[in-house]
């Protein structure tokens, strides 16, 4: 893992340009939740990955033994957000850091039912959009967003859909249950 004090993050990118910053964001992220925003902007702009992604996930996931759960819930949605939809721009990854950041994700989808188990009873789904969690963690369990056996198409959750059909959703995923969909492009119903 890239040493947060370490020179090199101003070699790194992020959207806005060198990733000098990061570090800070990445400290100040577990006391202010509304840095949160900062950090997808600058880390996951419009499903754009950047190197400084790769280095900061790792430190994110260290971080979240000890944080609040709205910290932990907001590490496991950029984590599966990055997991699905994630695109490289602005340069190629250090070989170093392609490592920490594997580990961190494979780490993150270990603790993923047990944070949305504690996000529902918390009954943090009005906060944080369920059909995030559900796509988030889905990612991470299967390593990218599910696609649609009769068309290929990604399955995009309607982010319109009912909040007790997407808590219905997660229970099964806690579950360990197969959930059933509809492929919003072709109209299929499968499971995942």
């Amino acid at each position: 893992m890239l040493a947060l004090d370490s020179p090199r993050w101003r070699d790194l990118r992020q959207a806005y340009g060198n990733a000098k910053e990061t570090p800070k964001l990445i400290k100040e992220l577990a006391a202010n939740q509304s840095r949160w925003n900062d950090a997808w902007g600058s880390l996951c702009h419009q499903n754009s990955i950047y190197s400084a992604t790769y280095a900061a996930v790792p430190h994110l996931v260290s971080m979240i033994d000890d944080a609040d759960l709205e910290f932990k819930v907001q590490t496991l949605i950029l984590c599966g957000t990055i997991q699905s939809k994630g695109n490289l721009v602005g340069g190629t990854v250090p070989p170093d850091l392609i490592e920490p950041f594997d580990s961190a994700m494979e780490v993150m989808q270990q603790k993923s039912l047990s944070i949305i188990r504690d996000a529902v009873s918390q009954n943090l789904l009005d906060k944080f959009p369920a059909q995030h969690l559900v796509a988030a963690t889905l990612s991470l369990r299967d390593g990218a967003a599910p696609e649609c056996p009769e068309c290929d198409a990604e399955y995009e959750f309607d982010m319109e859909e009912d909040l007790e059909l997407n808590k219905k959703r997660l229970e099964e995923i806690i579950s360990n249950s197969e959930m059933k969909v509809t492929c919003l492009d072709c109209d299929h119903s499968f499971s995942c």
